[in-house]
């Protein structure tokens, strides 16, 4: 992991996130809170670039689909989420059934693919439903379908704001 910038204000990445929209959907309502827990637990926010090792290993919490918009599908086959290369791997030999159970949430990651990338948050602790396990270094808290839509694209490096 390199350090990009040593000290990020928070005010930069609530307005990112707050700018981020696809068509029904706005991530700030659940991660500004999610954030905000981060931040109060921190000594401040860095912005990193991963590694393709770090990057492959990001822990994406459990995902079924955007229910809330007719999604049916879990993203994997367990129940507590996994790396984002396993899961990448899994969704692309998986994704027709995916794409046909899960049109809102595939619409984000195919969104996501033809983007140019952007910043995830990410943490080396849990924060509400962001469950790291043990075993990870990092969890995705923001950013889990644009994770997958650049891993689609091939990415294999990516920037994040990381807490202190």
């Amino acid at each position: 992991m390199r350090i990009l910038s040593p000290a990020v204000p928070r005010a930069v990445i609530d307005d990112e996130i707050g700018a981020a929209r696809y068509p029904g959907h706005s991530p700030a309502r659940w991660a500004l809170p999610l954030v905000a827990a981060l931040d109060d637990e921190a000594r401040g926010w860095q912005r990193v670039a991963l590694a393709p090792d770090e990057f492959a290993a990001l822990w994406l919490p459990p995902h079924a689909g955007e229910p809330c918009h007719g999604d049916t599908m879990a993203l994997g086959t367990t129940t507590d989420g996994g790396t984002l290369a396993t899961l990448g791997d899994w969704l692309d030999a998986h994704a027709d059934a995916y794409a046909a159970a899960n049109p809102s949430c595939w619409g984000r990651i195919e969104a996501a693919r033809q983007e140019p990338p952007s910043c995830l948050v990410v943490a080396g602790w849990s924060v509400g439903d962001r469950v790291k396990p043990d075993h990870a270094a990092l969890v995705v808290v923001d950013g889990l379908h644009r994770a997958l839509g650049a891993w689609r694209r091939g990415d294999r490096t990516c920037e994040a704001y990381l807490p202190r």
